[in-house]
């Protein structure tokens, strides 16, 4: 994000230890990030060229950008901001800075420049398998879940222990 005076980028990294905690760059605001973590680090640098900030701002929404609420504020030098979301959905973030004269920038309405999806809930499967009178296996599922992606269910058999997998053709509509 170019910002007058000043560069800030900010990345997502998700809260995990230390020793597996990895920082991205996030591409541009498009799709949501998702992630099983409801607590996690935004790191954020800030390049001086034209002066540094006094205060870095978080902006979020939680309904797609139609209303936005400060969440945090921090000194440039302290790199991160820490986020926990109290439920899952998906959440946007703006960051702005402050200036020395009071200055917010960008100047306007917060924008999303990182966009997350918080999916902290398991899917839940159902799978029946019934032998039928002529000895076939009859089978259905329920599959649950507020952020399944239909496509990425995939369903195997195998007619005998150590044979190939065979796929199920699916019917998603």
């Amino acid at each position: 994000m170019r910002v007058v005076g000043y560069t800030l980028l900010i990345w997502m990294a998700a809260h995990m230890p230390a020793a597996a905690q990895s920082v991205a760059e996030a591409p541009a605001a498009g799709a949501p990030i998702p992630t099983r973590q409801n607590t996690f680090l935004i790191p954020f640098t800030v390049d001086d060229a034209g002066g540094l900030p006094i205060e870095i701002q978080l902006f979020v929404s939680a309904d797609r950008g139609a209303s936005w609420q400060l969440y945090a504020r921090q000194r440039p030098n302290d790199n991160h901001f820490r986020f926990r979301a109290a439920r899952d959905g998906e959440y946007w973030f703006a960051p702005k800075t402050l200036d020395q004269y009071n200055r917010v920038r960008p100047a306007g309405p917060p924008r999303a420049e990182l966009k997350m999806l918080v999916d902290t809930q398991q899917p839940a499967l159902q799978l029946n398998a019934v032998l039928g009178r002529s000895g076939e296996v009859q089978t259905s599922w329920e599959a649950r879940d507020l952020h399944l992606a239909p496509t990425s269910l995939r369903i195997e058999y195998q007619d005998a222990v150590g044979s190939r997998w065979q796929s199920v053709a699916l019917d998603l509509s």
